[in-house]
């Protein structure tokens, strides 16, 4: 079984009369494997035996013989080996276990095996002067959390710099670090996931910038911490990377920060795999990235990753260093078809940041991105959250749900590939996007959903759509520096139920447009017109003539085919701010009949029944007295 156990007895240190001799048991329970010290066990026999009786000496054996084999099944249940020196490597024959020497025994004692420190170490730190041992044995956790509170209490530092990591693990299933403070390596926290459920929490990973030279580009490419292979189970939770700021590198310029990385998970990498491969049950939630130009980073290799979870990071830094959240599908131009599905990004905080949250593809085809959720994010001063297809045309099933976007460049972005013959179907639905350069913006989405959502103080447009087909609904979009809605080269779209109000150019813009619809919307105060159509759009379909108005009924004409349908507002101005109702062509004439303000202007659209709406008609005032028009 690897191991024996040892039995040794002392004399109590206690006064008694002879009739009444007895003698207290220490019992040890020593595991050993040939040459290493894995743990060391001492219990004490809760009897009083009688030594002058045969009865007690038997009784003694039979307690020697069970605390032995409870030894025995702790031992194989859970070895501790605890460390009780602050050194950084080996040192034979001084009587204390270090970290180098706990990892060693570890991997080789073929039970499963827990490293603690004792209670003396905490906050100390550990000096390491060589590479340490990797873990390489399955059921082995390192816990620096020596008083379970949740934070690290002991402290692994690189003070050469010429270290290239600070804990790795090179394979191994069950494998578990927690509660550690690892400064100044180029990798923190290295993991190969391959053999699955793999744990790392509580750890913090810093580079101290002040304390280090300048390192050459070659050595650079900092990681907080980088998971790799294909696994099946990884959590990273609750763990804290801190990179040091642009210009801060002892005082000095340090111009290579955009290679920091606060976590980049290397699906398929460093390792061999094969199409069919498939990364599972990765959860990767309350973690902080510090000053990282990337915070978190998914990159496939040859492979698919399904069911996972990113959720309550926070990332923040300083503007030209943070990437932020970048689950990344790439497929590096390998001809196998890969996919993300089941993917949940929830309740993540990015701030102070140049890039976005990013989801992608490039090269291949026949790649997949499906039931992808991006919800409950807040996102300030980035770049958004963008998703772009850049393979021949990869499955795309992405809904964003409930976001909020304050002063982010891009707001929504999302890129689909030109002449995808895969379905492409994006559902935005309750986000609120603010202050940036952008609300939503759209290419080659052909199954698109826009719905709830509030778009406002956007330097640009509140919603770009081109050459997609879907459906925009009951959306806000308003005090926008461009147009409220620009749609082009759409075959397929409608407007229906939003608030198109106050933009810095139209209500809606659009052009080589088809089959768009407009319908009970409320639009008015713009710039420019309320819906502006440049050269032929919608087949040419011309607006109607309003010819009478009064406070119960609106009349007309139109070149529209009979059983088009007319939509009648109600405007300051010559948009449609108020949705009234409708009427029905027929014989080239329609006649409206309900309540008509008599302030302000009546305007009326036409829909035709392929789809196709017209621009606003020109107003007309309605008179207080039946049959006095006026026509402005």
């Amino acid at each position: 079984m690897g191991f024996m156990g040892m039995l040794w007895a002392g004399r109590a240190n206690k006064p008694v009369s002879r009739p009444e001799k007895r003698m207290h048991i220490m019992f040890g329970i020593r595991a050993i494997v040939p040459g290493v010290f894995v743990r060391s066990v001492t219990m004490t026999c809760p009897l009083w035996l009688d030594t002058a009786s045969r009865h007690g000496v038997l009784a003694l054996l039979v307690c020697a013989l069970l605390f032995s084999l409870q030894g025995m099944v702790i031992g194989e249940d859970a070895a501790v080996i605890l460390v009780n020196s602050n050194s950084g490597q080996a040192v034979p024959d001084d009587g204390l276990i270090s970290l180098w020497e706990a990892i060693e025994s570890a991997n080789v004692g073929g039970v499963p095996a827990v490293i603690r420190f004792s209670p003396e170490l905490a906050g100390t730190v550990i000096d390491v002067s060589e590479q340490l041992p990797s873990v390489e044995a399955s059921d082995i956790t390192v816990d620096g959390d020596i008083d379970g509170d949740g934070t690290p209490d002991i402290t692994i530092r690189n003070r050469t710099g010429e270290i290239k990591d600070g804990i790795t693990v090179a394979s191994g299933s069950n494998v578990t670090i927690r509660g550690l403070h690892i400064r100044d390596f180029r990798g923190g926290i290295i993991v190969n996931g391959d053999g699955g459920n793999v744990l790392i929490e509580n750890n913090h990973v810093e580079v101290d910038a002040t304390t280090l030279p300048i390192p050459p580009i070659s050595d650079v490419d900092r990681r907080g911490i980088e998971p790799y292979g294909v696994p099946t189970g990884m959590t990273i939770r609750n763990n804290v990377v801190t990179m040091p700021a642009r210009g801060n590198y002892n005082g000095l310029p340090f111009p290579y920060a955009s290679w920091q990385s606060g976590c980049t998970f290397r699906v398929g990498s460093w390792g061999d795999t094969e199409p069919g491969d498939v990364a599972r049950n990765l959860e990767i939630t309350g973690n902080t990235f510090r000053n990282c130009e990337i915070g978190f980073d998914i990159r496939r290799n040859s492979c698919t990753i399904e069911d996972a979870t990113i959720a309550k990071n926070i990332v923040t830094g300083q503007i030209g260093l943070n990437t932020g959240l970048t689950p990344n599908a790439n497929p590096d131009e390998t001809p196998h078809t890969q996919a993300m599905r089941h993917v949940r990004i929830l309740q993540n905080r990015m701030s102070t940041t140049d890039r976005h949250l990013q989801i992608m593809t490039r090269g291949g085809q026949g790649h997949e991105l499906s039931d992808i959720l991006i919800a409950e994010n807040d996102l300030q001063d980035c770049r958004g959250v963008s998703v772009q297809d850049q393979s021949s045309g990869a499955v795309l099933d992405i809904r964003f749900e409930g976001n909020v976007l304050r002063n982010c460049g891009d707001g929504i972005n999302v890129q689909a590939a030109a002449q995808n013959p895969n379905p492409v179907r994006i559902d935005i639905a309750g986000n609120e996007i603010s202050g940036g350069n952008a609300g939503i913006s759209l290419l080659n989405c052909r199954d698109i959903v826009t719905r709830d959502n509030i778009l406002e103080f956007n330097t640009g447009n509140g919603i770009s759509a081109d050459n997609c087909i879907g459906e925009h609904r009951a959306n806000v979009i308003r005090f926008n520096g461009g147009h409220g809605m620009s749609v082009v080269g759409a075959q397929r779209c409608g407007i229906v139920a939003s608030i198109i109000h106050e933009n810095g150019r139209c209500g809606i813009s659009s052009r080589r447009t088809a089959n768009m619809t407009i319908s009970h919307c409320s639009i008015t105060k713009n710039v420019r017109e309320g819906i502006y159509f440049s050269g032929v759009v919608n087949g040419g379909i011309l607006p109607p003539l309003l010819t009478g108005a009064d406070s119960s009924s609106v009349s007309g004409t139109v070149t529209a085919p009979d059983g088009s349908l007319i939509e009648i507002f109600s405007d300051s101005e010559d948009e449609g701010e108020t949705y009234l109702g409708s009427a029905v062509v027929a014989g080239g004439s329609f006649v409206f009949t309900g309540f008509i303000p008599t302030s302000g202007h009546v305007t009326a659209t036409v829909t035709h029944p392929d789809g196709n709406t017209s621009i606003f008609s020109t107003p007309l005032s309605p008179s207080v007295d039946v049959g006095n028009w006026f026509l402005h």
